[in-house]
């Protein structure tokens, strides 16, 4: 008798667990294996988007010719610190050196063992290939964008299962990057080339501007003022699904709470040119954002420490993040580059590292606390032509 309602209440309890689990199993079962369950996983059966994962880094544009062991080291400090996307370039140059020959051996050791660890790839696609090149150096726009097109749907085909987003071009508003001036008509040709090569090998992956020097709008002397606004007036709105930019703060000499809004007040330009232009649905992602920790850098920072830059990289990841408009944030750069931007170096971890890696164990996927209403209606009393050229005395002209 007693053996008969063991077996009963065994039968039982079996039957329960198993309704408990069919009801929930999605708290349980990842389909993708990205790490992240069904129930939280707002892609569970494409292991390219694990949903809201905010936290990124920018990775050395080297790293694909480094040995299958240093690219490992390197992807595993990604991962201790907490970070599942990095943002890479994929160089036309080192693919496709010759018309119609390709080679991916280089990048197909990174996205190997990046895919092997769960952390995604932004991917960068950039810059042009010598035989496709209309001017001295890589940073001079192809003279057919049906080249660059032909480069973008061989890449994107090739890692459509393992990339989901990627980049067309690298801060075309500035001399730098584009030569021999930035302009946007021409920006938006390759754009579109870019957009629908992409969009032909992969139709579910998303395509980010080339990340935009400050806001789009700003012009600090090396760019094109108004930039986003000249790529909606060219047309280049349908051609891309995410805003991108990097606005990078020209000096820390100012206090805390004014970086703050001056930093938020600059996304708030870029959203309202996007509302302004009926595109204010799309998300905006910061690839590019960081901190020196000692002077002479790009920025011409007068002074720096790692105590300055670990403080100033929490205070640009909380404040960008507390905007629901930013969906993600790339800190550059992981490092060794020696740079100062490094927030590793020579496999030494700074202050910065541990800064970021404990700021996102506090939040991991959710945001901090919402920016409140009444900081943003302080930005209406921020001029802001003041308060660069208050910057610019302290770190040098610019033009």
């Amino acid at each position: 008798m007693k053996k008969a309602l063991v077996a009963v209440i065994g039968i039982i309890l079996v039957i329960g667990i198993y309704g408990i689990y069919s009801k929930h199993k999605h708290y349980f079962i990842d389909d993708d294996k990205d790490g992240i369950v069904n129930a939280r996983d707002k892609y569970p059966d494409d292991w390219r988007d694990s949903g809201y994962e905010p936290y990124g880094f920018c990775i050395p544009v080297e790293l694909p010719f480094k040995p299958k062991s240093e690219i490992r080291d390197k992807l595993d400090l990604v991962k201790k610190c907490g970070v599942k996307y990095i943002r890479e370039d994929f160089l036309w140059n080192v693919i496709e050196p010759v018309k119609g020959r390709f080679n991916f051996e280089k990048y197909d050791k990174l996205v190997k063992e990046a895919s092997s660890k769960n952390i995604h790839i932004l991917g960068l696609l950039c810059y042009s290939s010598d035989f496709a090149k209309s001017g001295p150096d890589k940073c001079f726009p192809p003279k057919y964008v049906e080249d660059y097109g032909d480069f973008v749907f061989q890449t994107v085909n090739r890692y459509k299962n393992k990339i989901k987003y990627w980049e067309i071009w690298n801060e075309p508003n500035i001399l730098q990057f584009w030569k021999p001036s930035p302009n946007a008509d021409k920006y938006v040709k390759l754009l579109k080339a870019g957009y629908n090569a992409a969009k032909k090998a992969d139709p579910t992956c998303k395509i980010l501007l080339g990340g935009l020097a400050g806001n789009g709008i700003e012009n600090w002397g090396i760019g094109s003022s108004d930039f986003l606004q000249n790529i909606y007036s060219a047309g280049g709105k349908e051609y891309f699904d995410i805003v991108n930019i990097h606005p990078y703060e020209i000096s820390y000499n100012t206090a805390l709470d004014e970086y703050n809004l001056h930093l938020i007040k600059r996304v708030l330009d870029t959203e309202t040119v996007m509302e302004l232009n009926q595109d204010g649905d799309k998300i905006i992602w910061v690839t590019e954002i960081g901190s020196p920790n000692r002077k002479d850098t790009f920025l011409r920072q007068q002074e720096g420490s790692e105590e300055t830059q670990a403080k100033t990289i929490k205070n640009q990841v909380e404040s960008l993040l507390a905007y629901n408009k930013v969906e993600k944030v790339f800190i550059y750069s992981l490092g060794f580059r020696n740079d100062g931007f490094d927030l590793v170096d020579n496999n030494s971890k700074k202050k910065a590292y541990y800064e970021y890696k404990k700021l996102i164990k506090k939040y991991g996927r959710s945001r901090p606390n919402p920016i409140d209403i009444s900081l943003l209606k302080k930005l209406k009393n921020i001029n802001y032509k003041d308060l660069i050229n208050k910057q610019k005395s302290h770190t040098g002209n610019y033009n």
